[in-house]
């Protein structure tokens, strides 16, 4: 159980270093990705979200 957690606290932080990079950048290219994080990470947290289908 401890694994999905993990797998999903390491998505977040290299989505979270993604979004860094491209507020230097870009910003509108960030605002995408910060958007696409969002829904990504509210499917993970419902039961039966996508993150679950990472069984170890």
């Amino acid at each position: 159980m401890f694994q999905k957690y993990n797998l999903l606290a390491i998505i977040v932080i290299c989505t979270m270093f993604l979004l860094v990079a491209c507020s230097k950048s870009d910003k509108e290219l960030k605002n995408i990705q910060q958007a696409d994080y969002l829904v990504s990470y509210s499917n993970a947290m419902k039961n039966g979200g996508y993150i679950y289908a990472y069984e170890w």
